[in-house]
């Protein structure tokens, strides 16, 4: 059998972890960026740094954050199984995420009401449903218990 026959018999990735490995992709770029500025300004202006410890934790979160979300691409990229719970959490951290953030204020009720409406029941409904997809469809099962890309 050659490695060709073997990624023929292996599942294809499904819409929702494409999506997920988007998402954690852009999250870690995004991450990478915030700690590049924050590392110039610090090099740059550091005296006017007031808080170096409140300095450090921001620049410390922000690449545990970067690195979690580089390893989580590389896990669901490479069918780990771990990377599975990892992409639940991201899932219910989006989900939370939306419910728990404000709105800037809207000019009308209804509009209120129909963000609230989408913020509250509308996405996380997707969230809930993209976790299904990703995790626990039968095509989500298949990919994540491939045992020989699990070897690597």
């Amino acid at each position: 059998m050659t490695d060709s026959d073997d990624q023929s018999e292996q599942p294809r990735r499904s819409i929702s972890a494409w999506l997920l490995l988007a998402l954690a992709a852009a999250t870690a770029i995004v991450c990478l960026v915030g700690v590049a500025s924050l590392g110039w300004f610090l090099i740059a202006e550091h005296l006017q740094v007031l808080d170096p410890l409140g300095a450090f934790f921001a620049f410390a979160w922000r690449i545990a954050l970067a690195a979690a979300s580089s390893a989580t691409v590389v896990g669901i990229y490479r069918r780990a199984s771990w990377s599975r719970w990892a992409g639940l959490l991201v899932i219910f951290i989006c989900a939370v995420w939306s419910v728990l953030r404000t709105d800037d204020p809207y000019p009308n009720q209804a509009q209120e009401a129909g963000a609230w409406l989408g913020r509250v029941v509308v996405i996380p409904l997707l969230c809930v449903w993209w976790a299904y997809a990703f995790a626990f469809s039968r095509k989500a099962r298949a990919y994540f218990s491939t045992v020989a890309a699990n070897a690597v």
